[in-house]
């Protein structure tokens, strides 16, 4: 699991006023505003750093994001002492060596280098840490750090994958860049907790998506090579659809749900057109099954705030799906805003009665002043004749 060492501003704040009452240095100037809640760590915890705080100093310059411990300052001061560079230009040797891969997995700066990545999420935030350091535009580094965040959430699958005893040589292989994986990505960079310390249960999810996706595959392929001729193999396509459905279709039934054809997500994870788990989709149909025991205009109005809420305890917080959405939809806070919802809904339908009842009676005002017209018209023949 990739370990997260993010801090509250209140610890920031504490921390910066220790470092600069123990050193008597200005440790604010070295920081920016963005990154600050990424500094510190346990440094304070060693003595010894604050007796050399210049190198804890220098250390954050070069990584004002990254936790700052007794190794790492030890590190970057022997490193600039063997190579008898500077700080900066060291950091660019190392960020060029970084095309390597291995020393990603082997070496101080490789855990250093995960970190970075993990704790820029946006590429944009990357490209401004480090163009400093590389004299190189933002679409190179944007480019760069997509590709070492895939190679970690790549690296992560394989430990899964291996963890599950099986062989390490036969995990299918997958791009991170494919439509499927969009959303996952996108999650990644918008919860970063979720990336740091669920990693287990992401990277279970893409591996059952790859399993189920090269069994396709593979059926596929064995269909072409029959031509047709085989009635069963060619159905192999259809009954595992079938059979992810009816598991689907049973899980639903297990928390007293039916599965909604007019469901766009469940149509998605059927087809394997995004890469989830069945927990979430469930999750997902409890609280629009919620939403709708309201009223439609309830569902309308707070699904996707409410589903953002789901997301935030399942992936913020850490709790599994299913017992997430019990959560959310037994609250009061969401009672009270699905009973306001139908409220207006039920004022609205009454305004809707209203204006018919109205202009049912301009209706009948006009055609009884038509009525009256003919008449009128009738009599005036009736004078001529």
């Amino acid at each position: 699991m990739i370990q997260s060492f993010r801090l509250t501003s209140t610890e920031v704040e504490q921390r910066m006023a220790e470092v600069a009452q123990k050193t008597g240095l200005s440790i604010d100037a070295t920081l920016s505003n963005e990154l600050k809640s990424h500094v510190f760590g346990d440094f304070l915890t060693h003595d010894s750093v604050c007796v050399k705080a210049k190198n804890v100093v220098e250390f954050m310059k070069v990584f004002p994001y990254l936790r700052v411990t007794l190794e790492r300052v030890e590190w970057l001061k022997q490193e600039s002492v063997d190579t008898k560079a500077h700080p900066r230009q060291l950091i660019v040797a190392k960020l060029d060596a970084t095309r390597r891969w291995q020393l990603l997995l082997h070496s101080v700066f490789g855990i250093l280098w995960q970190e970075i990545v993990v704790y820029l999420p946006s590429t944009y935030e990357f490209a401004i840490a480090f163009q400093p350091f590389t004299n190189t535009s933002f679409e190179v580094i944007e480019s760069y750090k997509v590709q070492q965040f895939h190679k970690l959430i790549q690296t992560c699958v394989r430990s899964a994958w291996i963890e599950q005893g099986r062989d390490r040589g036969m995990i299918p292989p997958f791009n991170l860049d494919n439509s499927e994986f969009s959303a996952l990505c996108q999650r990644f960079e918008e919860h970063p907790n979720y990336f740091t310390q669920q990693s287990h249960k992401w990277a279970t999810t893409i591996i059952k998506f790859l399993l189920f996706k090269t069994e396709e595959t593979s059926g596929e392929g064995n269909n072409q090579e029959n031509n047709g001729n085989n009635d069963d193999e060619g159905d192999s396509d259809n009954d595992k659809d079938d059979e992810l459905r009816e598991v689907l279709e049973a899980t639903l039934e297990e928390h007293g749900l039916e599965l909604r054809e007019d469901s766009i997500f469940c149509q998605e994870f059927l087809n394997h057109e995004i890469c989830c788990n069945l927990e979430e989709v469930v999750a997902v149909m409890l609280v629009t099954n919620a939403l709708f025991r309201y009223s439609h205009v309830a569902w309308s109005t707070l699904h996707d705030e409410v589903e953002d809420e789901l997301k935030s305890l399942a992936l913020d917080e850490g709790m599994d799906w299913i017992p997430a959405a019990k959560q959310l939809i037994s609250s009061k806070h969401f009672r009270s805003r699905a009973c306001e919802s139908s409220q207006k809904r039920y004022h609205d339908l009454s305004d809707d009665e209203e204006f018919e009842k109205s202009r049912r009676r301009a209706r009948r005002d006009e055609w009884e002043d038509d009525d009256d017209d003919e008449n009128s018209s009738d009599e005036d023949q009736d004078c001529w004749c």
